[in-house]
């Protein structure tokens, strides 16, 4: 009796121990069960980041291209106008050679060399004397004609030659002793040919606007310039005219004339 009863409490004791080892062991496995399930929602969250991230690149270079599209404008063939399409009733165009006379990019002549004067007088009044003139392109004025840079050249808007003669004229703040003129040639790079003038007329002024001197010299060279030396100086001149009598014939397309340089000694 004694014995079985001893039996059954040492029985009693291990399932007791066992049980405690089971819960135990229970405790144990929790917390990495829980870190197995935070490890698994953050790689989730990860993947979902990383795909919004994406997402976001491949957006913002899509609206980097469309802002790059919009910078360059329409296209080529919508900015392209044929050269010779009319220009609008009010506004004017610049004057443009014919296609039948324009140089090729890349070929087109040197200008020709000045003929040699000192211009001591359009240097003296440079910046004070007044251009005018009867026409004139807005982005060719008469005031190119006294800035010292004979490839700006004078472009009149009006037909020249005997249709209805073009002129310009320098008018100086005081009178001077002019002893010569040089009217140099068209020079402008971009319109070489087919504005030239073939003839004209040097006058010198006084203030009242009477004709001092006047003189009709050939013109020289492949830019058209006229040089004209009264046999002595002129005094008391307020103003220099020069008028286009003949031009080559409204070959630039236009019937323009253009002016290089006007050169006062």
């Amino acid at each position: 009796m004694t014995g079985g009863g001893g039996g059954g409490k040492m029985g009693a004791r291990a399932a007791a121990g066992g049980a405690h080892w089971r819960s135990e062991g229970e405790r144990m496995r929790k917390p990495w069960l829980a870190l197995f399930v935070l490890a698994g929602v953050f790689l989730s969250m990860a993947a979902a980041l990383g795909t919004l991230v994406v997402c976001l690149i491949l957006l913002a270079g899509h609206l980097a291209e469309s802002i790059t599209d919009d910078d360059d404008g329409p296209p080529a063939a919508a900015r392209q106008q044929p050269d010779d399409d009319p220009p609008a009733a009010d506004a004017p165009r610049p004057p443009r050679p014919n296609p039948a006379v324009r140089m090729p990019p890349g070929r087109r002549p040197f200008p020709p060399p000045l003929p040699a004067s000192t211009n001591a007088v359009m240097n003296k009044f440079r910046g004070r004397a007044t251009v005018t003139a009867s026409s004139e392109w807005p982005s060719w004025p008469a005031a190119l004609v006294a800035d010292g840079k004979p490839a700006t050249s004078w472009f009149s808007k009006e037909a020249g030659g005997n249709r209805d003669p073009q002129w310009v004229m320098v008018r100086f703040p005081v009178e001077v002793v002019v002893r010569r003129v040089v009217v140099a040639g068209n020079r402008d790079p971009q319109y070489p040919q087919g504005y030239s003038v073939a003839s004209g007329r040097i006058e010198l002024l006084d203030a009242n606007g009477e004709v001092l001197f006047a003189d009709s010299p050939a013109a020289a060279g492949a830019s058209r310039d006229f040089d004209s030396t009264p046999d002595r100086p002129v005094d008391g001149v307020r103003a220099v005219r020069f008028t286009a009598t003949a031009d080559e014939g409204g070959r630039g397309g236009a019937g323009n004339v253009a002016i290089g340089e006007i050169m006062v000694e």
